[in-house]
């Protein structure tokens, strides 16, 4: 079966390497310079860096199945690295009882959140969130209006929106993730999505398939309801008899403009702009994770890499992720002036809210912006098979919600949709 899919991203990469093995002529397509999706990198004075933060959970069990697959999974370690809010000047990683203690909230209202965080943790199979917004379902929890408000300003940060703008599933997931409190994974001295990247692209080419590189699709081709060629903007049309569209729901309403269905024409999503930074030695934040819960901030979080990785970059030199959200419409018109403006902001920011003065070695600044869905209130998640053309299949981590979205969900979404594919092409012999 000739197969093509679109989209480089992992859930992409995932799609081709399953197609390939399952004997099928794939061709992996890819609108930019290089495989990966957001966990692409950018190369600097000699190295490769990660456009933004990436850990490993230890509860990413699909990501696990290909690091064992990929022979990667010997090389993670796991670490305390710390997680914390900022607020006021000061840091407070709430998996640390004596930061919870100093943290400025009262006592009732420090038990009410032990209340919500156990609720998420043990809610049934049976309980049905979906169509549920989080301020319902923190209200359901809690009468505490500082549990509330603490919980508005994180997802605010995240979806630029009010509670009542967000699932609660998408809540209850991430407080399941635990990522606060629980020891994150990495590869020591190495960015471990640039290994994953490397390894799976070589398994691709041992596999036969063909990959194409800065090679925008702008449609399909339809024959009696069927995906039957691939339009590229150099005017090919190479025949297809299936298709795998690893791309978001905007790029698929380009692509399927007469489509109805409703994940298609109805997701919002949110950017993010990401500064990598290296920078002389400085040991604050103490934390890998920070996230700013001012708003008055130019970044939501701060990551300094070296304090889950200690082995990464340059000897005696700090690398910083500064990381901010906004409205896929705020990021679509911005110009080449906004990277040396943003990374003064993030500079001045650090500074008077951590009291330490960066000093920057060098920057890189990457805008996404379709990062992430915003996950509203029953949510439409996107189905593998699609209902309007029987032999096109859909990945992503688009596709997974509730499950949070790791580099593990999005390989499996792309290995759920190369099975699709194959059991269409056993049928049909």
């Amino acid at each position: 079966m000739r197969v093509a899919v679109v989209g480089g991203g992992l859930a992409g990469m995932a799609a081709a390497w399953e197609l390939a093995l399952l004997g099928h002529s794939v061709t992996l397509i890819e609108a930019t310079d290089q495989l990966g999706g957001q966990a692409r990198s950018f190369s600097m004075e000699g190295a490769r860096y990660p456009v933004a933060y990436h850990h490993i959970l230890a509860s990413d069990a699909p990501l696990h199945r290909y690091l064992k697959r990929l022979g990667l999974a010997g090389r993670t370690r796991w670490r305390r690295a710390g997680v914390a809010f900022r607020i006021d000047g000061r840091s407070y990683d709430l998996s640390r009882p004596a930061d919870l203690w100093r943290f400025p909230m009262t006592l009732r209202s420090k038990l009410s959140l032990a209340r919500v965080n156990l609720a998420a943790s043990f809610r049934t199979q049976h309980e049905d969130v979906s169509q549920l917004d989080a301020q319902t379902w923190l209200q359901r929890q809690t009468s505490s209006n500082e549990v509330t408000r603490l919980f508005e300003a994180i997802l605010g940060l995240r979806f630029q929106t009010n509670l009542e703008g967000v699932s609660a599933s998408y809540l209850q997931q991430r407080m399941q993730a635990g990522e606060g409190s629980r020891a994150l994974g990495y590869f020591p001295g190495e960015f471990w999505t640039e290994a994953l990247i490397d390894r799976l692209e070589a398994e691709l080419v041992d596999a036969g398939v063909s990959i194409r590189l800065n090679t925008p699709v702008s449609g399909f081709a339809l024959t009696d309801g069927q995906i039957s060629g691939v339009s590229i903007e150099t005017t090919e049309r190479p025949a297809v008899d299936g298709v795998v569209a690893a791309v978001t729901p905007a790029v698929l309403r380009r692509l399927l403009p007469h489509s109805r269905a409703p994940w298609i024409q109805e997701v919002s999503t949110v950017g993010v702009v990401s500064c990598v930074m290296e920078t002389d030695p400085v040991a604050t934040p103490d934390h890998y994770w920070t996230t700013c819960l001012s708003p008055r901030l130019p970044f939501a979080a701060v990551f300094r890499w070296e304090a889950l990785n200690p082995e990464l970059g340059m000897p005696g030199r700090s690398l910083f992720n500064f990381s901010r959200y906004a409205p896929t419409r705020e990021l679509r018109t911005i110009g080449p002036e906004f990277e040396e403006a943003s990374t003064e902001q993030f500079l001045a920011a650090f500074e008077e809210n951590f009291g330490v003065r960066l000093r920057s070695r060098w920057s890189h600044l990457t805008v996404i912006p379709r990062y992430t869905p915003v996950y509203a209130p029953g949510f439409c998640v996107a189905p593998t098979a699609s209902g309007e053309h029987s032999n096109l299949f859909f990945a992503g981590s688009f596709r997974t919600f509730p499950a949070v979205a790791t580099t593990g969900v999005a390989l499996a979404s792309g290995e759920e949709a190369a099975l699709a594919l194959h059991q269409l092409s056993q049928a049909r012999q």
